[in-house]
């Protein structure tokens, strides 16, 4: 039943949780409570419909009125919300979306965009779609339940995605620069493929899969996307990228990475199949140490290291050390140097007066 914002009733007194999603609280009759199998409280619950924030009063949905009421609920009356669907509609036609899913979907076409448009609305919690398809113009015009939307989404093939997205590269802008994340998703389900332990970038305790994903920098829009395992570390995914760039059709792509990409291989790998790349190399390689040693008199007051009025001084020399030919860029930042001088200076001074103001020597046991 879709949820009629006009009804509201009372909260019942007893028995009854709440879950917040998506800014929206929806409320639950809790129906048994026990321990889970690691001893944690945990319950059985329905869903009876959601929170009226202004009136702390319940806006009830069918399984209410079965529950509470011992009656059917009050046949939908028909009155739709057009707004977002329109908008979804003209924004998905605009950009190209809704043409290629026809091509590579044909199936699936409109239930994968009214998936599209609760997504956006609503988040991705698929539990409240019926609700949202029964109050809510959507592309499939009908209503779609929580089994319906599994069954679509188990029926999408990873091939068709891939060529699909393929082909939506296609539509970026064409001079746009194309950023590429990763990213990591923790989750306690044990039957996803790909879930597995490895660095968690959030430090939680849980088994996880990672999603790198190219997006324009300009427009905004999401290109293309890649699931992999969640122990394959940034450093190990560098060929999955590179393999992707292959499959999108990414020509004349220079790569620029942070220090997660760095390795001595992954550099070999990028130079031995011709890719260009940037990347910022950790200060405590040896050859880098020995590079600034080597080199540091030379980039500090030199006007011919200067970049530029008020930037750093900064200056280019060839490396062998990995096997092939490199350019280190070495750079020196008074200002920066200035104020850590500065900082350094003050910490002194702050532990000099602690230890002056000390009546006798501290505890080692302490430390």
């Amino acid at each position: 039943m879709a949820l009629n914002k006009s009804v509201k009733v009372a909260l019942p007194e007893h028995g009854i949780a709440y879950k917040k999603v998506s800014g929206k609280t929806y409320v639950y009759y809790v129906t048994s409570t026990y321990r889970n199998e690691k001893g944690k409280p945990t319950c059985d619950r329905s869903s009876i419909g959601r929170l009226d924030e202004e009136t702390g009063m319940l806006i009830p949905n069918r399984n209410y009125y079965e529950i509470y009421l011992k009656q059917p609920a009050p046949v939908n009356t028909g009155i739709y919300d057009f707004g977002v669907d329109h908008a979804f509609e003209e924004i998905a036609g605009k950009l190209g979306v809704t043409k290629l899913l026809k091509s590579y979907f044909p199936e699936n076409c409109k239930e994968i965009l009214t998936l599209a448009q609760y997504m956006l609305s609503e988040g991705n919690v698929m539990y409240y779609i019926d609700d949202y398809t029964e109050s809510h113009k959507t592309p499939l015009n009908e209503s779609m339940s929580n089994a319906k939307s599994s069954k679509v989404f188990a029926s999408i093939r990873q091939e068709d995605i891939l060529l699909f997205l393929r082909e939506w590269m296609q539509h970026r802008k064409a001079k746009e620069y194309i950023a590429y994340d990763v990213t990591s998703i923790s989750s306690y389900g044990k039957s996803i493929e790909g879930l597995e332990w490895g660095y968690n970038r959030d430090k939680e305790k849980l088994r996880q899969i990672n999603m790198g994903m190219y997006y324009g920098e300009e427009s905004g829009l999401p290109l293309y996307y890649r699931i992999y395992p969640g122990s394959i570390s940034d450093k190990a995914h560098l060929k999955y990228m590179t393999a992707d760039n292959e499959f999108i059709n990414g020509k004349q792509t220079r790569f620029v990475m942070d220090r997660g990409f760095y390795s001595a291989d992954n550099l070999s790998y990028l130079a031995q199949n011709g890719y260009r790349f940037v990347i910022a190399l950790p200060g405590s390689l040896k050859y880098c140490e020995e590079l600034i040693k080597k080199h540091r008199g030379e980039l500090i007051d030199h006007s011919e290291c200067m970049l530029g009025l008020c930037l750093p001084y900064g200056k280019a020399y060839e490396v062998t050390e990995l096997g092939f030919r490199m350019k280190v860029h070495l750079f020196y930042d008074p200002d920066k140097a200035l104020h850590e001088s500065g900082a350094l200076y003050e910490l002194l001074e702050r532990q000099e007066n602690d230890l002056k103001s000390m009546e006798e020597p501290p505890d080692r046991r302490l430390h």
